[in-house]
């Protein structure tokens, strides 16, 4: 027995249930105590045509759990260690916060990043965003390599 959802498309009742991965491609640079909505990414798929790379924004096609994952990193010219946090928000209410501590590195070493993961009931409609909070002295500007600024949106049920 599938996963039935009305109106969604796939084949007899096993739909094609929407997936988005996505990662960063403009090297957004988050100043010093800032919170900022990640912005222009460049889209790998978008099953159901949810997610508008340039503003960020992720819009549910249906009522469902969602798997949503995602990794935040870049390079900063601060001489200490701060705390920065990625911060997933439904516009229809709620946040949830993922605090990294990203040590203090410069354009000559290899840029650093966390990843992290909830499985959240959404309903259609409802909007979310991915945004960086960045508790440090210094802006953070995000990598653009694609393996340490993504997120992945995969719905896994009703």
């Amino acid at each position: 027995m599938g996963i039935g959802i009305p109106s969604a498309p796939g084949v007899g009742n096993q739909p094609l249930l929407p997936k988005v991965l996505a990662t960063n491609s403009a090297g957004q640079s988050i100043g010093s105590g800032a919170t900022a909505t990640t912005t222009n990414w460049t889209l790998s798929y978008d099953t159901h045509g949810g997610f508008t790379a340039s503003t960020g924004v992720y819009t549910v096609p249906y009522t469902g759990f969602y798997q949503i994952s995602w990794s935040l990193g870049g390079l900063t010219t601060s001489a200490t260690v701060f705390a920065t946090r990625a911060r997933l928000v439904n516009a229809a209410g709620g946040t949830f916060d993922a605090y990294v501590s990203i040590p203090a590195v410069t354009a000559s070493t290899v840029p650093v990043g966390q990843s992290t993961s909830i499985c959240l009931r959404l309903q259609k409609g409802n909007t979310i965003t991915l945004q960086a909070v960045n508790g440090g002295p210094n802006a953070l500007t995000l990598d653009t390599g694609g393996t340490l600024c993504w997120w992945s949106i995969n719905m896994t049920n009703d």
